[in-house]
């Protein structure tokens, strides 16, 4: 068993709410790395195991944390303080996201696919897969996940 390399950004919460969720150390590595935007082969590596491995220890940690993606569990943790903030960029302070793009936020923060956030405003999954390229280029910022977490770190998502 691996120790978790956890550190928390709110001191005063401490362990509690992620120990009511009944999750190992081992769980918090594997938490904390797709919460950074690793992708399971990256986590895979890091930790020595198979990427196999890697999708069967999410299907448990979502069922614990009761998300159904790795986006939503990065969405989850920054509104938890699990982990300290990602460091943001400059272009990421200074941006102001109009509504629609706040709105395909919210979606994607509660892990919704392209085609279920296409689904529920009325738009096409090309528009959704525009509009999300369009954020990654402009914040400089490598994925959906880490998107996620500065969403609601930055206040555009609650």
């Amino acid at each position: 068993m691996g120790t978790a390399v956890l550190s928390f950004n709110r001191p005063e919460q401490g362990l509690a709410p992620l120990c009511d969720m009944d999750l190992t150390a081992r769980d918090l590595e594997y938490v904390q790395l797709a919460c950074e935007g690793l992708s399971n082969e990256q986590i895979a590596w890091r930790l020595r195991v198979t990427r196999q491995t890697v999708q069967s220890r999410f299907k448990v940690v979502y069922r614990k944390i009761l998300v159904s993606s790795r986006t939503a569990l990065a969405a989850k943790s920054a509104r938890g303080g699990w982990f300290p903030p990602c460091h943001v960029s400059d272009k990421a302070e200074v941006f102001k996201p109009t509504q629609r793009r706040r709105e395909v936020l919210a979606y994607l923060c509660e892990g919704y696919s392209n085609t279920e956030i296409a689904v529920h405003l009325n738009i096409t999954k090309e528009t959704v897969k525009s509009t999300l390229a369009d954020m990654y280029t402009k914040l400089n910022i490598p994925g959906r996940t880490i998107l996620a977490r500065v969403a609601i770190q930055l206040g555009w998502v609650k």
